[in-house]
Protein backbone atom coordinates (compact mmCIF):
# COMPACT_ATOMS: atom_id res chain seq x y z
CA UNK A 1 0.00 0.00 0.00
CA UNK A 2 1.42 2.75 -1.21
CA UNK A 3 4.99 2.35 -0.91
CA UNK A 4 7.78 4.04 -1.84
CA UNK A 5 7.94 2.08 -5.15
CA UNK A 6 4.53 2.34 -5.63
CA UNK A 7 3.35 6.01 -4.91
CA UNK A 8 2.79 8.39 -8.41
CA UNK A 9 2.30 11.62 -7.98
CA UNK A 10 -0.19 14.16 -10.10
CA UNK A 11 1.98 17.22 -8.80
CA UNK A 12 -0.71 19.77 -11.11
CA UNK A 13 -3.77 18.62 -8.53
CA UNK A 14 -1.24 18.50 -5.52
CA UNK A 15 -2.39 14.69 -5.58
CA UNK A 16 -0.45 11.86 -5.50
CA UNK A 17 -2.18 8.46 -7.08
CA UNK A 18 -0.26 5.07 -5.41
CA UNK A 19 -1.00 1.90 -6.95
CA UNK A 20 -1.73 -0.61 -4.32
CA UNK A 21 -2.13 -4.08 -3.03
CA UNK A 22 -5.81 -5.22 -3.62
CA UNK A 23 -5.99 -7.94 -1.04
CA UNK A 24 -7.33 -10.95 -2.84
CA UNK A 25 -11.48 -11.97 -2.20
CA UNK A 26 -12.54 -14.20 0.80
CA UNK A 27 -15.82 -15.61 1.18
CA UNK A 28 -18.66 -13.94 4.04
CA UNK A 29 -17.94 -16.90 6.03
CA UNK A 30 -14.40 -16.92 6.12
CA UNK A 31 -14.23 -13.54 7.16
CA UNK A 32 -16.72 -13.80 9.82
CA UNK A 33 -14.64 -16.79 11.18
CA UNK A 34 -11.17 -14.35 11.02
CA UNK A 35 -13.17 -11.44 13.15
CA UNK A 36 -14.06 -14.26 15.95
CA UNK A 37 -10.32 -15.32 16.31
CA UNK A 38 -7.83 -12.53 16.97
CA UNK A 39 -8.00 -10.73 19.80
CA UNK A 40 -4.88 -9.02 21.45
CA UNK A 41 -4.22 -8.54 24.94
CA UNK A 42 -6.04 -5.22 25.26
CA UNK A 43 -9.63 -6.66 23.71
CA UNK A 44 -8.86 -4.95 20.25
CA UNK A 45 -10.09 -7.18 17.21
CA UNK A 46 -8.53 -7.10 13.98
CA UNK A 47 -8.90 -9.17 10.63
CA UNK A 48 -6.42 -10.58 8.65
CA UNK A 49 -7.19 -9.36 4.82
CA UNK A 50 -6.08 -11.40 2.09
CA UNK A 51 -3.51 -13.80 2.05
CA UNK A 52 -1.54 -15.36 5.32
CA UNK A 53 1.32 -12.70 4.11
CA UNK A 54 -1.46 -9.59 3.67
CA UNK A 55 -1.07 -7.24 6.43
CA UNK A 56 -3.33 -6.89 9.56
CA UNK A 57 -6.12 -3.97 9.99
CA UNK A 58 -8.13 -3.03 13.15
CA UNK A 59 -11.60 -3.25 13.39
CA UNK A 60 -13.01 -0.67 11.63
CA UNK A 61 -10.41 0.30 9.72
CA UNK A 62 -10.00 0.13 5.98
CA UNK A 63 -7.14 -0.39 3.35
CA UNK A 64 -7.82 1.68 0.24
CA UNK A 65 -8.16 -0.22 -3.23
CA UNK A 66 -6.37 0.59 -5.94
CA UNK A 67 -5.68 3.92 -7.46
CA UNK A 68 -6.38 4.99 -4.76
CA UNK A 69 -4.86 8.45 -4.15
CA UNK A 70 -3.19 11.05 -1.39
CA UNK A 71 -2.57 14.33 -1.24
CA UNK A 72 0.83 15.40 -1.77
CA UNK A 73 2.10 17.87 1.08
CA UNK A 74 4.46 20.29 -0.04
CA UNK A 75 7.05 22.30 2.18
CA UNK A 76 10.16 24.66 0.91
CA UNK A 77 14.08 22.90 2.12
CA UNK A 78 14.28 25.63 4.81
CA UNK A 79 10.70 25.10 6.60
CA UNK A 80 12.48 24.26 10.17
CA UNK A 81 15.05 27.20 11.37
CA UNK A 82 18.60 26.51 11.90
CA UNK A 83 19.03 25.94 16.17
CA UNK A 84 22.28 25.73 17.52
CA UNK A 85 21.29 22.96 19.32
CA UNK A 86 19.05 19.72 19.50
CA UNK A 87 17.44 20.69 22.84
CA UNK A 88 16.46 24.14 20.91
CA UNK A 89 14.93 21.79 17.77
CA UNK A 90 12.99 19.66 20.22
CA UNK A 91 11.32 22.58 21.80
CA UNK A 92 10.57 24.63 18.94
CA UNK A 93 8.55 21.26 17.61
CA UNK A 94 6.95 20.69 20.85
CA UNK A 95 5.49 23.98 20.42
CA UNK A 96 4.56 23.62 16.73
CA UNK A 97 3.39 20.02 16.75
CA UNK A 98 1.11 21.43 20.01
CA UNK A 99 -0.50 24.30 18.68
CA UNK A 100 -3.70 23.28 16.81
CA UNK A 101 -4.38 20.30 19.63
CA UNK A 102 -4.60 17.05 18.19
CA UNK A 103 -5.07 16.02 14.23
CA UNK A 104 -7.60 14.61 13.41
CA UNK A 105 -7.08 11.88 10.07
CA UNK A 106 -9.39 12.54 6.93
CA UNK A 107 -9.03 9.25 5.33
CA UNK A 108 -10.02 7.32 8.98
CA UNK A 109 -11.35 9.83 11.48
CA UNK A 110 -8.39 9.00 13.58
CA UNK A 111 -8.31 11.18 16.30
CA UNK A 112 -3.64 11.58 17.10
CA UNK A 113 -1.78 13.44 19.15
CA UNK A 114 1.90 14.75 19.46
CA UNK A 115 2.41 13.74 22.61
CA UNK A 116 5.78 15.62 24.38
CA UNK A 117 7.71 12.26 24.97
CA UNK A 118 6.91 10.69 21.77
CA UNK A 119 8.25 13.37 19.74
CA UNK A 120 11.41 13.87 21.94
CA UNK A 121 12.27 10.41 20.92
CA UNK A 122 11.76 11.00 17.62
CA UNK A 123 13.49 13.98 17.13
CA UNK A 124 16.69 11.96 19.04
CA UNK A 125 16.43 9.57 15.89
CA UNK A 126 16.13 12.39 13.62
CA UNK A 127 20.14 13.03 12.47
CA UNK A 128 19.88 14.60 9.00
CA UNK A 129 18.79 17.87 7.80
CA UNK A 130 16.83 16.85 5.07
CA UNK A 131 14.91 14.89 7.58
CA UNK A 132 14.32 17.13 10.27
CA UNK A 133 13.33 19.96 7.63
CA UNK A 134 10.19 17.30 7.21
CA UNK A 135 8.86 18.16 11.00
CA UNK A 136 7.53 21.37 9.61
CA UNK A 137 5.08 19.11 7.72
CA UNK A 138 4.53 16.70 10.17
CA UNK A 139 0.77 17.14 11.42
CA UNK A 140 -0.50 18.07 7.67
CA UNK A 141 0.79 14.81 6.68
CA UNK A 142 -0.80 12.96 9.75
CA UNK A 143 -4.15 14.39 8.62
CA UNK A 144 -3.91 13.25 5.04
CA UNK A 145 -2.34 9.63 5.44
CA UNK A 146 -3.54 6.60 4.25
CA UNK A 147 -3.81 3.98 6.43
CA UNK A 148 -1.71 0.93 5.08
CA UNK A 149 -2.07 -1.67 8.44
CA UNK A 150 -2.07 -2.40 11.92
CA UNK A 151 0.83 -4.01 14.08
CA UNK A 152 0.05 -6.33 17.57
CA UNK A 153 2.62 -5.41 20.49
CA UNK A 154 5.60 -6.63 20.76
CA UNK A 155 6.81 -8.96 23.27
CA UNK A 156 8.71 -6.22 25.59
CA UNK A 157 5.08 -4.45 25.75
CA UNK A 158 2.21 -6.74 25.70
CA UNK A 159 -0.04 -4.13 27.41
CA UNK A 160 0.60 -1.83 24.78
CA UNK A 161 -2.13 -0.69 22.16
CA UNK A 162 0.52 -1.83 19.14
CA UNK A 163 0.54 0.29 16.31
CA UNK A 164 -0.97 1.61 13.00
CA UNK A 165 0.69 2.29 10.10
CA UNK A 166 0.00 5.22 7.35
CA UNK A 167 1.70 6.87 4.64
CA UNK A 168 2.02 9.70 3.33
CA UNK A 169 3.58 11.40 0.10
CA UNK A 170 5.57 14.83 0.54
CA UNK A 171 7.27 17.51 -1.93
CA UNK A 172 10.04 18.68 -0.30
CA UNK A 173 12.32 21.11 -2.67
CA UNK A 174 11.35 19.95 -5.65
CA UNK A 175 11.59 16.08 -4.62
CA UNK A 176 9.02 13.50 -3.91
CA UNK A 177 9.37 11.24 -1.20
CA UNK A 178 6.89 8.77 0.79
CA UNK A 179 6.95 8.64 4.21
CA UNK A 180 5.89 5.93 6.69
CA UNK A 181 4.00 7.02 9.48
CA UNK A 182 3.73 5.19 12.87
CA UNK A 183 1.60 6.01 15.51
CA UNK A 184 0.57 4.01 18.77
CA UNK A 185 -2.73 2.96 19.18
CA UNK A 186 -4.21 4.19 22.75
CA UNK A 187 -5.55 1.27 24.22
CA UNK A 188 -9.74 1.64 26.19
CA UNK A 189 -7.97 1.13 29.38
CA UNK A 190 -5.63 4.30 28.85
CA UNK A 191 -8.18 6.55 27.53
CA UNK A 192 -9.98 5.66 30.68
CA UNK A 193 -6.87 6.09 32.94
CA UNK A 194 -5.84 9.47 32.07
CA UNK A 195 -8.82 11.03 30.70
CA UNK A 196 -8.11 11.08 27.68
CA UNK A 197 -9.93 11.24 23.85
CA UNK A 198 -7.46 10.83 21.35
CA UNK A 199 -7.23 7.29 19.08
CA UNK A 200 -3.34 6.88 18.35
CA UNK A 201 -0.42 8.70 19.53
CA UNK A 202 2.42 9.82 17.30
CA UNK A 203 5.38 7.75 17.31
CA UNK A 204 7.74 7.97 14.56
CA UNK A 205 8.30 8.32 11.02
CA UNK A 206 10.40 7.62 8.16
CA UNK A 207 11.55 9.53 4.74
CA UNK A 208 12.20 7.93 1.70
CA UNK A 209 12.85 9.45 -1.82
CA UNK A 210 11.09 8.46 -4.89
CA UNK A 211 13.26 7.98 -7.55
CA UNK A 212 11.54 8.89 -11.13
CA UNK A 213 13.15 7.81 -14.08
CA UNK A 214 12.81 10.64 -16.63
CA UNK A 215 11.38 8.29 -19.20
CA UNK A 216 8.54 8.58 -17.41
CA UNK A 217 7.76 11.92 -17.08
CA UNK A 218 4.80 13.52 -19.33
CA UNK A 219 5.41 16.75 -20.75
CA UNK A 220 8.61 16.46 -19.31
CA UNK A 221 10.28 20.18 -19.30
CA UNK A 222 13.80 20.65 -21.17
CA UNK A 223 15.41 20.94 -17.33
CA UNK A 224 14.84 17.64 -16.41
CA UNK A 225 12.70 18.95 -13.13
CA UNK A 226 9.16 18.13 -12.89
CA UNK A 227 6.68 20.62 -12.44
CA UNK A 228 3.56 21.23 -10.63
CA UNK A 229 1.62 21.09 -13.59
CA UNK A 230 2.64 17.49 -14.35
CA UNK A 231 1.83 14.10 -14.16
CA UNK A 232 4.19 11.68 -12.49
CA UNK A 233 3.98 7.45 -13.24
CA UNK A 234 5.59 5.93 -10.97
CA UNK A 235 6.48 1.67 -11.38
Amino acid sequence: LMDEEKLRGSLGNGIAEATMTAPSGRSFEEIIERLAKPVNEQKQSFLQTGNDEAPLVREGMTRKPDSAAAKVVSIPGNAVPEFSGMKDFADWLKDMLAEGGNVLIKSTGQEARFSSGNVKASVKRSRSREHRNTYAGLREMVENAEYDHYEKPDERHPDRGGQDVYYSALEMSGKLYSVRLKLDVVTEAEKEQHHTKEDIRYKDHKLTKIEIAPALYRNRPKTGIPSRQQTLFLK
